[in-house]
């Protein structure tokens, strides 16, 4: 039997990109997704929340986490904040793909 997969509300697809609610918390011992909700996927970042550091760290994180060029992701708001709206400019197959490497990551 197929099983729907339900997307939270935080992972979207919109004109061409995909995109990530994302409740950042910086000064972690290591870069890692500890959940995904319907309001956000909270990411720790292994890098402190000055001079554009943490949001360095979290471009880098997520491109490894889904495979994808660093270049491909972008930071649309909450730049100076904890939470934050992140674009990728990607290929993936469809949004449930985008999920399923999304939470090869938790």
């Amino acid at each position: 039997m197929n099983q729907q997969v339900v997307i939270p509300k935080s992972i979207y697809f919109k004109d061409g990109s995909y995109y990530l609610v994302i409740n950042a918390k910086p000064n972690s011992k290591v870069s890692q997704i500890t959940g995904i909700s319907d309001e956000a996927v909270d990411i720790n970042i292994a890098a402190p929340p000055k001079d554009g550091e943490a949001n360095a760290e979290l471009c880098d994180f997520v491109a490894q986490t889904l495979g994808v060029k660093k270049t491909a992701i972008q930071v649309n708001k909450g730049g100076k904040g904890r939470n934050k709206l992140v674009s990728i400019e990607s290929k993936f197959k469809d949004i449930n793909d985008f999920f399923e490497k999304l939470k090869q990551g938790l």
